[in-house]
């Protein structure tokens, strides 16, 4: 059996979306920018690594996420407590435990939270994550672990296989 035809577009996606038909994605997944850019300001490691390029500091409009929801026959999307005011409501959460409680450093959350229209009930997901001490080390060197996002991915992989 031939793997199913992948194609990339390097576009504005919520342009691309309103051209296309109600209910034609079978799944979508979105990890889209929470709109906490001051806060991620304040952390020293991240500091460096965000300021000049202005990340995460919008959310996307309700247009968009209007979008994702009319597109998609079921959608997950991470940093739902983020966008509670322009999701639908939904009883339907996911929680990754990122598993940091070793770290008493508080410097980003230790869980993530998604919400879905995928009627399950609430599933907690255990996947180690913690920024940059991932590697081992001494929290002083970088970690090449992929990104967040990345892992919130996996997370949302690792509960379709289950469904």
């Amino acid at each position: 059996m031939a793997a199913p035809k992948a194609e990339l577009l390097n576009i504005d996606c919520e342009e691309f979306m309103s051209g296309l038909p109600d209910g034609c994605f079978d799944m979508t997944i979105a990890d889209p920018p929470y709109g906490i850019g001051k806060d991620w300001k304040r952390r020293r490691r991240a500091r460096a690594l965000y300021d000049e390029s202005g990340y995460d500091g919008a959310r996307p409009s309700r247009h968009c996420i209007d979008e994702i929801v009319r597109v998609s026959k079921r959608w997950i999307v991470w940093g739902w407590n983020y966008f509670t005011d322009i999701l639908p409501p939904t009883n339907y959460l996911i929680v990754w435990d990122k598993m940091a409680n070793a770290n008493q450093v508080v410097r980003y959350s230790k869980c993530e939270i998604a919400g879905t229209n995928v009627r399950i009930p609430c599933n907690l997901v255990s996947i180690p994550w913690d920024g940059y001490r991932m590697g081992g080390g001494d929290g002083q060197e970088e970690n090449p672990s992929p990104p967040e996002a990345g892992c919130a991915i996996q997370v949302a992989s690792g509960l379709l296989c289950a469904w």
